[in-house]
């Protein structure tokens, strides 16, 4: 099942992570049902009086203004970088279902792979994903996890794609793994830690260089002591055989 038209290239394999969770909306097929009964044009449908409309879910955010796109993160991040212009590339985990029978139609953890997409910032019209998904993820930052409910509309429309049948709303349970300025993900190294371990590693190595020295030192007077003390034996055994040679026999007369 694909949710665009993106080449092989896009996916990138790697590790399962834990799951998302249960959905935090669960009544989405009312709320579009509903709305889609006010039966609007096109320029109408964006100035829809929200007191007409079934109040969303709390902690459920309107993306597009018209209910086709309906965003639920149920685990914030911060301090997590938002897909921009600069950073365009979001590798994420995902599970699409039907909102109307709640089957399950594609998943990356189920295939045990992350996806990496490009995201169309900004817009041009030649994004490969649908339309309720890159709004979506437009939204989303590094490390979040997050229902996104879609439209019809928004997704495949009337001629459905595999496993989505016609005007089939959907379900997406996302996990935002990383956002980054390119495909490949790029290693950063903290500077500051960088030259900690130098200083480090160069300390270490003048504490080696230093009791490297010192063992040199104590073994040279090791043997400076040991030379000396073979010196002062030999003159002692040299004073004492004098000595026994003036003690000897006295010549006879």
């Amino acid at each position: 099942m694909s949710l665009g038209n993106w080449d092989d290239d896009d996916f990138d394999i790697s590790s399962p992570t834990p799951g998302a969770g249960p959905s935090a909306f669960d009544a989405g097929a009312d709320l579009f049902e509903f709305t889609e009964t006010l039966k609007l044009s096109d320029d109408e449908s964006h100035g829809v009086n929200e007191a007409k409309l079934p109040p969303l879910p709390e902690g459920t955010r309107d993306v597009t203004g018209d209910r086709g796109v309906l965003l639920a993160v149920t685990k914030a991040a911060d301090d997590g970088d938002r897909p921009s212009k600069e950073e365009p590339f979001v590798e994420m985990h995902y599970e699409g279902f039907l909102v109307s029978t709640g089957d399950r139609f594609d998943s990356s953890r189920e295939q045990n792979y992350a996806m990496i997409v490009h995201l169309d910032i900004p817009p041009s019209g030649k994004s490969s994903l649908i339309r309720g998904l890159e709004a979506g993820l437009r939204e989303l930052r590094a490390g979040e996890v997050a229902t996104l409910t879609v439209a019809a509309r928004y997704a495949y429309g009337k001629d459905g794609s595999q496993d989505v049948p016609p005007d089939a709303d959907l379900r997406f349970e996302i996990e935002v793994l990383d956002v980054r300025a390119t495909h490949k993900r790029i290693v950063k190294v903290d500077s500051t830690k960088q030259d900690l371990s130098r200083l480090e590693e160069i300390k270490r190595e003048r504490e080696i260089a230093q009791q490297r020295r010192e063992d040199e030192e104590a073994l040279k007077n090791e043997e400076k002591t040991r030379k000396a003390d073979r010196a002062a034996e030999l003159r002692e055994k040299l004073a004492n055989k004098h000595k026994g040679k003036k003690g000897g026999k006295k010549k006879k007369k």
